[in-house]
């Protein structure tokens, strides 16, 4: 065992005072993250002070790598799993006690940052640009990307430390459960939180709830009645239409564009006889059947300052039309003459039992 090691563990040393190894490691299948180990960057800080770095890119390393380590927590993204299928050898981790991942960490404030690359969790927590330079430059990417881990990890501590007493402590008792070596961690943040006061368990912000719990907002008068020209719809979706330059691969389907024709005419078409109406349509696979009734239900609810209610079948396709057609269909007519796109808004709405019950939540949490 390292001196340094053997001194922290004969003082038992408070988690958060000790030094600490944030580690990147780069592996022979740089896509997929594993396979063998072709280079490890560490460095090893204690609070804002930098102690020092090591690069390692040979097996001879890793005994080096033990010796940098020396038994302090390591810090590291996503390697636990790389490790379960990496070629590394048993003291890898120079006999550290514990790996503290910040995937892991990051998952448990952030959720939709699960798939992130460390480089995109420091962007999408505004500690670095898209695209920007590492604040120090290392000839050894490692030892980049061990700074950028640093630098996450030191936030994402603050911002758990930030959480109520209470959800700390229950946070600990679930990690506990779930054997997570993050237990160690939120459980001395626990001890030295932001906000002393422990009150009750909730991890809810009241107002904030109220607010998206407020009654829709009135969204003006209807406007008179604009129909839909259905000819309009089919140069939309022709091969030279709008759809077509934004998509470079976009090829024109007959069967889209008929449907899309057709539900525009049940909303009220400009022809003769264009009265509103019901419409059951059955479309085979691939044909573009969200894109064929989107289409006309943006441009009336736009053009007619009405609300138009899309209803699914699953909650998949409710992600898929919210996440990507939708945002999609609007970059298209964003350049269409005359459609005022500016007030116009959406969202999603799920059943009653897909939604936390704020009650129960409370009751479960502090019990």
């Amino acid at each position: 065992m390292a001196e340094s090691s053997f001194r922290r563990r004969l003082l038992n040393l408070h988690p958060l005072d000790s030094p600490v190894v944030a580690l990147a490691v780069q592996f022979s299948d740089a896509v997929t993250g594993q396979g063998s180990i072709s280079a490890v960057g560490a460095v090893k800080f204690h609070g804002s002070r930098e102690i020092g770095t090591l690069y390692v890119d040979d097996g001879a390393g890793i005994a080096r790598l033990a010796d940098f380590v020396g038994g302090c927590p390591v810090v590291a993204h996503g390697l636990a799993a790389s490790l379960d299928d990496a070629e590394a050898p048993d003291a890898f981790l120079g006999g550290a006690d514990v790996l503290w991942d910040t995937r892991e960490l990051a998952e448990l404030l952030l959720p939709e940052s699960a798939d992130d690359s460390i480089g995109q969790l420091a962007v999408r927590l505004g500690l670095v640009e898209a695209d920007a330079e590492p604040i120090v430059r290392d000839s050894r990417a490692a030892v980049d990307d061990a700074r950028t881990t640093r630098m996450v990890y030191q936030h994402l501590v603050e911002r758990t430390r930030s959480l109520p007493v209470g959800v700390l402590r229950r946070l600990s008792d679930l990690l506990m459960s779930a054997h997570s070596p993050l237990v160690d961690l939120i459980i001395a943040l626990s001890e030295s939180p932001a906000d002393a006061a422990p009150g009750a368990i909730g991890g809810i912000d009241p107002r904030e709830i109220a607010s998206r719990l407020e009654r829709p907002r009135a969204i003006g008068q209807p406007r008179p009645g604009q129909l839909l020209d259905p000819d309009e719809i089919s140069r939309l979706l022709a091969q030279d239409g709008p759809f077509a330059r934004r998509f470079p691969r976009y090829e024109a389907r007959p069967e889209q564009s008929e449907m899309s024709r057709a539900v525009a005419a049940a909303f009220g078409s400009s022809s003769a006889d264009g009265q509103p109406h019901h419409l059951l349509v059955e479309g085979g696979t691939g044909i573009g059947k969200s894109v064929a009734y989107l289409l006309p239900a943006v441009l009336f609810a736009a053009r007619n300052n009405v609300r138009v209610v899309v209803s699914t079948n699953t909650i998949n396709l409710q992600e898929q039309l919210v996440s990507k057609d939708i945002p999609d269909l609007l970059e298209v007519l964003a350049d269409v003459p005359g459609l005022d796109l500016s007030k116009f808004s959406y969202t999603q709405l799920k059943g009653k039992a897909n939604y936390l019950c704020l009650r129960r939540w409370e009751a479960l949490a502090n019990s």
